[in-house]
């Protein structure tokens, strides 16, 4: 126990030692890093005096530009003798123009007239007729290899657009010339790129300070100062997101996450690029360290000190005491439910003695107590209650006998369930309403435990609801027999025209798309009824439905929706020759079947047919669509069918 609370003094005043350092380390730092924030913000304008006062494009850029496009139409040469069939078309020079990067693709002949081209409305242009066009006559006639023309202040005839032209010859034939257009923005860029990444690399800088600038645009790091690492990782930031995420710190100053590392960085805009300039918080930290040194050693002495006197104190006053308290809270978890708590009187400690041992003995008394309020309740309910804190179970006498259990299997029952992980995950969800479960039995009854939490005590009622479960089983199956009944037609046990109609309508409500309705009615079925009475009639519509409900599907609607009219709903897509196929065993069916009536009375099955199409959207639609058929089929002379197709 002494070693304990010494252990904990020691700990706190660490932790106040360790605070005072770290609040004094931190007012440094922060003081330096918003001293160092100043002076990114006074370098990036230092930046941009510069850049402004260099903004005369470097030479170099141009032959930079004329080397890359000069290689890239000779790349264009190669692939047209190549590796491409005699038969080019505008199409294709539009695809390798695209793959190259270039605007358009010209194929010049011997005598100087545009044979094909990438923009069709060129081809037969003459280069000895057009004037703006005639520079590039010499490089025609050339039979030089190797030779080659570029027109910087171009101007594209058809499209009165500004261009830079340049042409190359052939790759094996030598003859006329092969030309790219390419627009003037590009030539731009490189003078720009080669101005800012020549005038930001010779910018010298401290060793933990760097200067960077991107394209605003593109996100292209256009230049960067040569003494730090030449590349910018932002780490999970996606490189489309890279400029919103950097444009935040324009004008807002502050820390970010670049190559892993933390730094202090300011932004600014100039010129359509962003230029950043950011400093290494590490060497920031690194120089308050020096400060700490002094702190440090005198707030060491005085905790050692403080530390000292405080043990003392705590031991002659209250250790000793809170020893006895401890080993008989042991003793107690351990199962004696016989201990006593003492403490000095003289010590605050002594009431809460008093305090533990009226604790202990309302425990001894737990069991008791909720058997005899279980005992009220009926012997339909029991109840339990686990203490975390305690690892122990209180439970009324009837559980057992309710769990169909052992005394001990009932324990285990609650301390395995319970105990672990569900009486965790229950207390972090700190239960405000009973959180409800049903349990089964070895022989059947229906047990409902209802738990809540309340600190580290769990508590649950069991309650008997197999009668409950009975009457409710009873309930649902006469509800169910009820809507079954009243969506059932009377007579003949199909569904009714309601039914149907709701099946149907569920059916393209959710999203189906494919099926076929067959609208049947009974030809001359008044003939039979006038002749043999209603009766006879009823009979007839039974032996119909009794034809419908076994020549089809389980999984089809099958309804009778008024007198002799039937349908029958397939919900899937049907090929139109099973469809006859299975209409003409249907009808076949039907001839053998009330053979008497189509002898006698002239009986006939007309159908009409329709098909689920994206134009149809509901029951209704599609019934309109199957009686237009079943007009057909009966204005065909009846005993048939018709499909309807439009």
């Amino acid at each position: 126990m002494r070693k304990l609370i010494g252990k904990y003094i020691i700990m706190i005043m660490i932790c106040v030692s360790c605070g005072l350092i770290g609040a004094f380390y931190w007012l440094n730092t922060g003081w330096k890093e918003h001293t160092e924030l100043r002076f990114l913000e006074s370098c990036t304008e230092q930046v941009i005096s510069i850049l402004k006062s260099n903004e005369e494009k470097d030479k170099t850029a141009l032959k930079l530009f004329e080397n890359d496009y000069i290689h890239r139409a000779n790349s264009i040469a190669y692939v047209i003798d190549q590796t491409m069939d005699n038969d080019l078309t505008s199409v294709k020079l539009q695809k390798l123009a695209k793959l190259n990067d270039v605007e358009e693709i010209y194929i010049v002949d011997e005598n100087g007239t545009i044979k094909t081209s990438s923009q069709t409305n060129m081809i037969g242009v003459s280069f000895y007729k057009v004037d703006l066009l005639k520079k590039f006559i010499p490089l025609i006639e050339s039979k030089k290899t190797d030779d080659y023309y570029v027109e910087l202040d171009g101007y594209d005839i058809k499209s009165k657009k500004e261009m830079v032209y340049i042409g190359v010859k052939p790759f094996q034939s030598k003859k006329g010339m092969i030309q790219i257009a390419v627009e003037p923005k590009i030539l731009m860029e490189y003078k720009q790129k080669s101005s800012i990444s020549s005038t930001i690399s010779s910018m010298p800088t401290r060793e933990y300070v760097t200067i960077f600038v991107l394209d605003e645009k593109t996100g292209e790091l256009l230049g960067i100062t040569k003494n730090n690492t030449q590349s910018l990782d932002f780490g999970e930031i996606e490189k489309q997101d890279v400029l919103s995420y950097l444009k935040q710190y324009i004008g807002n100053s502050g820390k970010i996450i670049i190559n892993g590392e933390e730094k202090l960085i300011d932004v600014k805009e100039w010129n359509a690029n962003l230029i950043g300039v950011t400093s290494d918080s590490e060497f920031i930290r690194n120089s308050s360290l020096q400060y700490l040194m002094m702190v440090t050693l005198i707030v060491v002495v005085l905790t050692i000190i403080v530390i000292v006197c405080l043990y003392k104190l705590l031991d002659y006053f209250i250790i000793s005491d809170i020893e006895r308290m401890v080993d008989g809270v042991n003793a107690f978890l351990n199962g004696n439910g016989k201990v006593e708590f003492h403490a000095n009187k003289k010590t605050e400690l002594y009431k809460m003695t008093q305090g533990l041992n009226k604790w202990v003995e309302s425990y001894a008394n737990k069991s008791e107590r909720i058997s005899k309020v279980v005992s009220m309740m009926g012997n339909t309910y029991a109840t339990y209650e686990y203490f975390d804190d305690l690892h122990q179970v209180f439970y009324s006498d009837n559980l057992p006998d309710m769990l169909e259990v052992s005394e001990k299997e009932c324990e285990e029952f609650i301390l395995e369930k319970y105990s672990h992980d569900t009486i965790k995950n229950v207390m972090n969800r700190h239960l405000d309403k009973p959180e409800e479960d049903v349990i089964i039995t070895k022989s059947g009854r229906h047990l409902k435990i209802q738990r809540m939490t309340s600190g580290n005590t769990y508590y649950a009622i069991i309650r008997d609801i197999s009668e409950e479960q009975k009457e409710h089983e009873k309930l649902s199956n006469a509800l169910y027999e009820a809507n079954e009944k009243a969506s059932r037609d009377v007579l003949t046990g199909l569904y009714n025209r309601n039914k149907a109609e709701e099946l149907i309508n569920t059916w393209f409500q959710d999203g189906k798309k494919t099926g076929v309705m067959l609208l049947m009615d009974l030809d001359n079925f008044k003939k039979v009824n006038d002749e043999k009475g209603h009766p006879e009639g009823d009979v007839l519509l039974k032996k119909f439905a009794h034809i419908v409900l076994h020549q089809f599907r389980d999984s089809d609607v099958k309804a009778r929706i008024g007198g002799d009219e039937f349908v029958v709903f397939l919900p899937n897509c049907v090929e139109k020759s099973i469809l006859k196929e299975k209409l003409n065993s249907f009808l076949i069916n039907c001839r053998q079947e009330l053979r008497q009536y189509y002898m006698e009375q002239r009986l006939s099955v007309s159908v009409g047919v329709a098909y689920a199409t994206e134009m149809i959207h509901s029951y209704d639609e599609l019934y309109h669509s199957a009686d237009s058929a079943m007009y057909v089929a009966k204005k065909h002379g009846k005993d048939g069918y018709f499909i309807n197709e439009e």
